[in-house]
């Protein structure tokens, strides 16, 4: 089977993170094992019906390369596609469907690839590792990175491939989601200061206090000028709280998040706002805020520690500058498990997530060039 082939069969599995990818693994297992290609799946630790994917093809010796990509795809609900998005359509050039660039097109050139590669007299591994749940925490990754070092892979260099037009990118931002509630004392709104304490007015204080802390670090000096948005951000998307404009509210909850630069500790950024709320609290005692991360922390990707793997790249893609994103990937566990890592793929992160998603042919015929380079270069 080609790429397109591939891709077709596997956008036509919903893998929408809320739902089961089990339908694609099937096929994928069978798929490589009819190949003779030695497959382990990971199933979810909770009982979910998901799994992540662990292939190896070629020799059990030290050095070879990991192709890492998810396969769980962001909700199509309220966008407003022209077609089904779970039915691959081809308009000539560029190939549309949920999940055709981030990143099941990436998949579909390593197992278009696999085939060949399993012919060649390998003197290095070839590793396959399909994680699920990246659109919502990329806390599978820990697991795969074990169980690859478990398989004697620790030094093999991991190529994440996260849509970055074919381009090398060695830095990312890390990622934690929060939420903080905060609980005050209801009263008649006309008492405010007299009586009761409105957890939404203390809130919007905290609000105001999380963007100062961005602008402090920015005054700080905490810039890496290598990233489109070159500090670490913080951000608040959902406030919730009050049940009549006439009560001062008893309970507000923000959602927000950092995503800090990879040198930076998301710890000591989060670290700043609790002993602000914790101030509030000294001056009102009847004022409560508790703090709990809602998602797993994903550590950045920092350029370092990858002089191999670049040099290899650098030998197939000459003219390519390295570069840095401000979203997360999996790239950061696999370089925090001790692998050489960097995230290079198909297609840009511009179509991604979007109504009508698409990715051109030309990429994914590139990307297969280029991993066919990669093995014979890395692994013969």
């Amino acid at each position: 089977m080609n790429y397109q082939e591939i891709l077709q069969e596997l956008i036509a599995h919903n893998t929408i993170s809320s739902e089961s990818n089990l339908g694609l693994m099937d096929w994928v297992q069978d798929y490589l094992q009819d190949l003779g290609i030695h497959c382990l799946r990971l199933e979810d630790e909770e009982g979910l019906p998901k799994a992540s994917l662990i292939a190896q093809i070629g020799p059990q010796t030290a050095g070879g390369l990991i192709f890492s990509g998810h396969t769980d795809v962001v909700p199509v609900a309220g966008q407003p596609w022209t077609a089904d998005p779970f039915v691959m359509r081809d308009s000539g050039d560029k190939l549309i469907g949920r999940g055709v660039c981030d990143m099941k097109g990436f998949i579909a050139c390593v197992l278009a690839s696999a085939p060949a590669w399993q012919q060649l007299p390998l003197q290095k591994p070839v590793y396959f590792a399909f994680s699920y749940d990246e659109e919502v925490g990329c806390d599978k990754a820990p697991r795969i990175a074990r169980t690859l070092q478990e398989w004697g892979a620790q030094s093999a260099w991991a190529i994440i491939g996260e849509p970055t037009l074919l381009a090398p990118v060695v830095g990312q931002k890390g990622i934690v989601n929060i939420r903080t509630t905060l609980t005050g004392m209801a009263a008649h709104s006309s008492q405010i200061l007299h009586q009761g304490v409105s957890a939404v007015h203390e809130a919007g204080k905290l609000v105001g206090y999380i963007e100062q802390v961005m602008y402090d670090l920015i005054a700080d000096g905490e810039i890496n000028p290598a990233f489109n948005v070159p500090h670490s951000s913080l951000h608040v998307g959902m406030i919730q709280g009050g049940i009549a404009h006439n009560v001062l509210a008893r309970e507000c909850v923000l959602d927000w998040e950092i995503r800090n630069l990879p040198e930076q500790s998301i710890e000591a950024v989060l670290a700043r706002v609790e002993a602000y709320a914790q101030q509030l609290c000294v001056a009102n005692s009847d004022l409560r805020i508790e703090t709990e991360l809602t998602s797993a922390i994903v550590p950045g990707l920092v350029n370092r520690d990858n002089a191999e793997l670049l040099a290899l790249l650098a030998k197939h893609l000459p003219d390519t500058q390295l570069e840095h994103v401000a979203y997360a990937t999996e790239a950061g566990h696999f370089q925090q498990a001790g692998f050489q890592a960097v995230i290079l793929g198909p297609g840009s992160i511009l179509q991604a997530h979007q109504p009508d998603e698409w990715i051109e042919k030309s990429q994914l015929e590139r990307c297969c060039v280029l991993l066919a380079d990669l093995v014979k270069d890395a692994c013969l």
